[in-house]
């Protein structure tokens, strides 16, 4: 069985339910107009920071490991300041890896700022695993746009006098596969947690 990730599978629920939720605003208006507007990534950003600091503040309070475990034995002030490098940790890894893809002309701004939200909620280690998860529906939803199937389309506003201009279409679309990955990650890799699996011996 992993390391306990969530104190108990109410908390862990919650835990995904309110990291899905705010992933799932960011791609709806990521697909819908290619941006990811500032109200969600900050309330995502908050979310995960508060999320990420119970977390492991419970898991200290019950004298559970946290990492980074800098700040001595287990206890609720320690796991509550593990809290807070973890999520900064995370975030600064989102950030710095999809930056990269940025500068490089394979990821649009939004794409940075969901990658360094997701960070504050999971770390920079399963944040890797996100990304890598993620890879395969990005795939499959490049072969669909090149198949000829509308995936994320933006509309550009028709001036009143002149032509209707054609719409833009973009076939690299990161947020969505993100999201699902996010969720799909955690729900499996922590199902004993959650209450999915019974925890083995």
């Amino acid at each position: 069985m992993p390391t306990q990730f969530f104190p108990n599978p109410v908390f862990g629920w919650a835990f995904i339910v309110c990291v899905g939720a705010v992933l799932a605003a960011a791609s709806w208006s990521d697909v819908r107009r290619m941006i990811v507007p500032k109200p969600v990534t900050l309330t995502g950003l908050a979310l995960g920071l508060v999320f990420t600091v119970a977390r492991c503040a419970w898991l200290g309070a019950d004298d559970k490991p946290t990492w980074p475990g800098w700040f001595g034995t287990p206890g609720a002030a320690a796991g509550a300041a593990d809290g807070v490098v973890f999520a900064l940790t995370g975030f600064l890894a989102g950030f710095a890896l999809f930056f990269a893809f940025w500068i490089l002309g394979l990821a649009g701004g939004g794409d940075v700022k969901i990658v360094a939200v997701i960070g504050t909620w999971v770390g920079p280690k399963y944040l890797f695993g996100v990304v890598l998860l993620s890879y395969p529906v990005v795939i499959a939803l490049l072969l669909l746009s090149l198949a000829g199937v509308t995936i994320s389309m933006t509309t550009v506003k028709t001036p009143v006098a002149g032509p209707a201009p054609a719409k833009k279409k973009r076939l690299t679309l990161y947020s969505l596969p993100l999201a699902v990955a996010t969720v799909a990650l955690l729900t499996f890799s922590f199902r004993h947690d959650l209450g999915l699996v019974d925890p083995t011996p």
